[in-house]
């Protein structure tokens, strides 16, 4: 069992920290050039990017990774449930729904493909919260709020 496997919920097996909202990918898909209709792919590349979630999902999988490796959830895994979470990401990106309950859904899109096992550590108040296992007891981790469920 390693660090982060004894650093759990109940329930939970690996907690993956907050990641700050992408503003820069937020302006990008609520940009002018991003919300015209393109013939060749029948919809906007707002829409498109939404759908297929590559663009979102990165930087969050670039902080993730060292988590979900070792929790046997690959790349691909990660895209997919990404582009699972399109609903969630386009309330996001419309304003409509905050970047915490996103990536909650992503969580959620996550456990269904990959048999459950994860959480997100919730953003406390203004600072984000990031889970280092090998410097937190269980008891510790105990106290941490976190979602995610299956």
């Amino acid at each position: 069992m390693t660090d982060r496997e004894r650093v759990t919920m109940p329930g939970v097996t690996t907690v993956l920290p907050y990641v700050d909202e992408p503003k820069e990918t937020l302006r990008a898909l609520n940009s002018p050039e991003s919300l015209v209709k393109h013939p060749a792919i029948r919809t906007t590349a707002r829409e498109a990017a939404i759908r297929q979630g590559g663009d979102l999902v990165k930087p969050v999988y670039a902080v993730w990774k060292s988590y979900l490796r070792p929790a046997g959830v690959t790349w691909q895994d990660v895209q997919a449930a990404s582009s699972e979470n399109r609903d969630k990401w386009r309330a996001w990106a419309d304003g409509l729904l905050p970047w915490l309950s996103a990536l909650e859904g992503l969580v959620e899109r996550l456990n269904a493909r990959t048999g459950g096992g994860l959480g997100l550590a919730a953003e406390l108040g203004h600072r984000r919260l990031e889970v280092e296992a090998s410097a937190m007891t269980l008891s510790e981790a105990a106290t941490l709020p976190v979602s995610g469920k299956r």
